[in-house]
């Protein structure tokens, strides 16, 4: 803004300066031009005449702030005094007075808004004077006639009308300069109330910022609770009405989904009767935008960082989703390793059968059966280093997306926010407000990264503690395993009753096979609930994204702004017409929708498979530690069906059952 009010200044001082000389060489002319020639004295006065309308051209610069201060009515007086003439000694013959040159309405239009074309004053064409005195301006001075030589055949019409026409065009003038008063006192007023839009903007922002620190700091407490029920849950009584409670949120997230997909059309609807008003709006306002250039460059850059940002959020699910697929591979080794020792459980039930039919070789097979309880507990070690991992690897994933879901809550708002500030502000003509608002945000997004660099912080520090707990409750388990090796021993020293503590060595290690199958079949519950969770945060990620972009085109288009498409989207159905793939066919948000259902689908059906594997295993053999997680097994509800099940490319990469 001080760019354009210096550039203001320097064009009015050229235009004063200009005319003050214009007016120097117009008396020099008049007093230097000969009295024997008439026809050069009319010649430059009517040249000399046009050059006092020089604000009155397209390009007329505004005065500057000291003159906005200046009352309408009291502009420059004018007072012109013409000066005797010698009579020539030929008469002239006489010629029309020229009529004071006005303004075309087409030149206003183009100088000033639609809106203040009413504020203009039109030129009144001034009637021509008589010889008799003149009154000129607001203080009504009077002008003397000419004093002419006593000749008798030389009348002054020449020179009076000149003089008559300098005159008007000087009234134009005063007439113009006070309506360019008028109009800076107009802008003045419109920037103190976009001063004071400033300042409240200014502490609604404060306040907005107090509130989300209040928010953040519940989040903080909402997520520690959280991580204390998702240890509570682990315990085995529970299971059953997890179960329950898990199909009623099925249920009800059933329900929301389709209470938002309404809620979404309606929205929908009320977006395309919103871009129709905002198209006439802008149609409306079209002939005020010739002087925008400047804010689409502004503009242009937000579009870019934006993107940027949403590139940013892409990329870190593109991340959460090889981490979540990692997760997966190292539930299949966790699974595998489950495999190997319920086979080493099967060759320790064939080894107490053997131990049952014949007592004299109970020696040499218990030294096998210790050996293969080491290797049983060995791997029990990993598998509860595994299970640790996983547990942390969850955790993280969890904050990750909740990170995730809030950066694109966040971009989602600024984006609205920003269409929203704009158009007010093209409404009320202030462009000062925006960028003071655009440099807050970015401000605040700086202050947002770091309060989750401090949360993030605060997050490692709860996993180095539970590291932590974790190491202890492992040192307490090589303490009851030093307690179960003394047992064995003891019973290794009684031979005559080592029937009954193998069998109930036996009854242990089913115990604990069947726990540590619990906790594996928690976890792959866990680890499922946490990929629905990624996969429905990535579909409303891309929602979103695909609503911006829609949003970003037709404000482009209502704009009547050429701006270049950053998101590299293009139609299938536009493009080279060559034999492609289907995936080749689609979209790029397209192929990541259609790759995140297929990997969700292997998932469940590799889920499904697993569990009915186990299932007839425990069946087989015929053991009774846990019957109702067995008869859990057996109701375990049935995810897909005979129905045929496929990914159309049309739906967005949604799934489709037949």
């Amino acid at each position: 803004m001080s760019d354009q009010e210096a550039e203001r200044k320097a064009k009015a001082a050229r235009a004063k300066k200009l005319l003050a000389a214009r007016q120097k060489g117009k008396a020099k002319a008049a007093s230097a031009a000969a009295p024997s020639s008439p026809a050069s004295t009319a010649v430059v006065d009517e040249s000399a005449a046009p050059s006092v309308r020089t604000s009155l051209s397209l390009d007329a610069p505004p005065q500057i702030e000291s003159e906005a201060k200046v009352e309408p009515g009291s502009g420059p007086e004018f007072s012109v005094k013409p000066e005797p003439e010698s009579q020539p000694e030929s008469q002239p013959e006489p010629q029309p007075e020229p009529e004071p040159e006005t303004k075309p309405r087409s030149e206003l239009e183009l100088d000033h808004p639609k809106s203040d074309l009413d504020t203009i004053p039109e030129p009144e064409r001034q009637p021509k004077p008589d010889p008799s005195p003149q009154v000129i301006g607001p203080d009504r001075e009077q002008t003397q006639p000419p004093t002419l030589p006593a000749h008798p055949s030389t009348p002054p019409t020449d020179s009076l009308g000149n003089l008559q026409q300098t005159v008007s065009l000087l009234i134009q003038e005063r007439t113009d300069l006070q309506a360019q008063v008028t109009e800076l006192q107009k802008a003045l007023n419109v920037a103190k109330g976009d001063s004071q839009l400033l300042i409240e903007g200014r502490s609604l922002i404060e306040k907005l910022e107090r509130e989300k620190k209040e928010l953040e700091a519940e989040l903080t407490e909402a997520s520690r609770v959280g991580e204390e029920v998702e240890q509570l849950r682990l315990e085995v009584k529970q299971l059953r009405g997890e179960l329950d409670i898990l199909g009623d949120e099925k249920k009800r997230l059933q329900e929301q989904a389709q209470a938002s997909e309404r809620k979404a059309a309606d929205i929908e609807k009320e977006r395309e009767t919103q871009i129709k008003q905002l198209r006439k709006d802008v149609d409306r306002a079209r002939e005020r935008e010739s002087g925008l250039e400047g804010e689409v460059a502004r503009l242009r850059q937000t579009h870019a960082e934006l993107s940027s940002n949403l590139d940013a959020i892409t990329l870190e699910r593109d991340q959460l989703q090889t981490s979540s697929s990692a997760d997966s591979s190292a539930l299949g080794v966790l699974r595998s390793e489950h495999e190997a020792l319920q086979n080493t459980h099967d060759a320790l039930k064939a080894d107490l059968a053997k131990l049952d039919e014949d007592h004299k070789t109970l020696r040499s097979s218990h030294d096998t059966l210790t050996a293969d309880h080491a290797e049983a507990s060995s791997s029990r070690a990993a598998l509860d280093e595994s299970l640790t991992r996983e547990r942390e690897e969850l955790s993280r994933i969890r904050t990750e997306l909740e990170e995730t879901k809030t950066k694109a809550e966040g971009s989602v708002k600024r984006v609205e926010a920003a269409e929203k500030k704009r158009a007010a502000l093209q409404e009320e003509n202030g462009e000062l407000v925006k960028q003071l608002e655009e440099v807050r945000g970015r401000v605040v997004q700086v202050l947002d990264e770091k309060v989750e660099l401090a949360a993030k912080l605060e997050e490692w520090e709860r996993k180095a503690e539970k590291q932590a707990a974790d190491r202890q409750r492992l040192g307490q388990a090589e303490q009851e395993l030093e307690r179960a090796k003394a047992t064995i021993r003891e019973l290794e020293s009684q031979p005559k009753s080592s029937a009954m503590p193998i069998a109930q060595d036996e009854s242990l290690m089913t115990l604990e096979l069947s726990r540590q199958a619990e906790q594996i079949r928690h976890l792959e519950a866990s680890l499922h609930a946490s990929t629905s969770r990624v996969h429905s945060l990535s579909r409303e990620l891309y929602d979103m994204q695909s609503e911006r972009d829609e949003l970003i085109a037709s404000g482009s288009r209502s704009r009547g702004l050429f701006l270049a498409d950053d998101t590299g989207l293009r139609s299938p159905l536009l493009g080279d017409s060559r034999q492609l793939s289907v995936d080749a066919l689609l979209p790029a948000h397209v192929r990541r929708k259609r790759q995140i259902s297929l990997a969700a689908l292997k998932a469940r059906m590799d889920h499904n498979s697993a569990d009915g594997r186990r299932a007839s295993q425990v069946s087989a053999d015929g053991q009774n530690a846990k019957p109702a997680h067995s008869s859990g097994l057996g109701n375990m509800r049935k995810q897909f069906g005979d129905e045929i099940v496929f990914c159309c490319p049309a739906c967005e990469g949604d799934l489709i059952t037949v």
